[in-house]
């Protein structure tokens, strides 16, 4: 999986997310969240109150014209069938967080998501601070969200302190579920991981050491559409990663070089 939105590469958007936000139908933009270049992340209200909107700009998008030929767009379906799937799935599983919306636009793509104001990350440094008992809390829904989630078949891909999100009376919610991102990516080309994965810009690392290939981009290119499927084994490296995080106040255990 992930092989046909690994066929984007990093590109410059001269083009304002807001212009993109404004085709939706009663969502507002309001400001935009972290620094992706992926996947464009924007705090947004909507007619239920505040929303995340992720959006997708399709190469070409900026250029494309408005007369409403897309033969030649950038084509969403498959991904949009796969995330309903998903959504569908994870309805009734505690401490999960699915996409409400999957838009396919002609010039952008969207998922749209409650918005929680604190993630994982955020939290562990804002006072007052976790206490230990609040940690072994969060750990065990952690723990017992994932096993529920592997035991339908359903890995997350891209699973971090900043996809855990937080209420006010620590009830985790895991988010963000990258299904669609590369499974693979080459030891030898850093701008991938920080593409896609490295979305905070804090170059840690979370994903699994056999996600990474001694290979060249063609050939890793070549296994994402092949042999490209997520287990469960790769979910557990990270979830480890996030609860040494958790105890260690946020130090993280991984950079990319160290991975």
């Amino acid at each position: 999986m992930g092989a046909e939105l690994s066929l984007l590469v990093p590109t410059a958007q001269t083009i304002a997310v807001s212009a993109y936000i404004d085709s939706l139908k009663d969502v507002q933009y309001t400001v935009p969240l972290g620094t992706s270049r992926f996947l464009k992340t924007v705090k947004c209200v909507d007619k239920s109150g505040s929303v995340v909107v992720k959006v997708l700009i399709k190469p070409g998008s900026s250029s494309s014209n408005n007369n409403g030929n897309d033969d030649d767009g950038f084509k969403l379906e498959y991904w949009v069938t796969k995330l309903d799937k998903l959504r569908q799935e994870l309805i009734g599983i505690p401490n999960v967080l699915p996409f409400e919306s999957i838009i396919d636009s002609q010039r952008a793509g969207y998922l749209i998501r409650p918005y929680v104001r604190y993630n994982l990350y955020d939290r562990v440094s804002v006072r007052p601070f976790l206490e230990p008992i609040e940690k072994k809390w969060i750990v065990y829904q952690l723990l017992s969200s994932m096993a529920k989630l592997h035991a339908k078949g359903i890995y997350h891909g891209d699973l971090k302190t900043e996809n855990v999100l937080l209420t006010s009376w620590n009830w985790c919610l895991i988010s963000d579920f990258a299904m669609f991102k590369p499974v693979f990516l080459p030891e030898g080309n850093p701008s991938l991981f920080s593409f896609y994965f490295d979305t905070s810009q804090r170059h840690v690392c979370y994903v699994a050491p056999e996600r990474f290939v001694a290979s060249d981009d063609a050939e890793v290119e070549e296994l994402n559409k092949t042999n490209g499927e997520l287990n469960w084994q790769m979910d557990i490296f990270s979830l480890g990663c996030v609860i040494a995080e958790l105890y260690l106040e946020s130090l993280p255990i991984f950079t990319l070089p160290q991975i």
